[in-house]
C-alpha cells in the first residue's frame, strides 16, 4: 500500500450537517481497512444502527451527548 499524504484529499460539502472524505480505502489497495474523517457539525444526529466489523471513534474536538 502507498504512503498516503491525507492533505491532498479534498473535504466534499457537507451533506446535512456532517461532512465526510476517505482517507484510506480499497482505493488505495487496502483489503480490510478503511479510515474516514468525518465532521460533525452542531445539530447533527445520528440514526442507530450496528456494523459487522469492529469500529473506533476518536472524538478531536468537541462532545458527543
Amino acid at each position: 500500500m502507498p504512503i498516503i499524504e491525507h492533505s491532498t484529499r479534498p473535504m466534499p460539502e457537507p451533506v446535512g450537517k456532517r461532512s465526510a472524505r476517505s482517507l484510506v480505502g480499497g482505493q488505495d489497495g487496502a483489503k480490510a481497512l478503511s479510515i474516514r474523517e468525518i465532521v460533525v457539525h452542531p445539530g447533527s444526529e445520528g440514526r442507530l444502527h450496528t456494523h459487522t466489523t469492529d469500529q473506533a471513534i476518536m472524538v478531536m474536538e468537541g462532545a458527543i451527548q
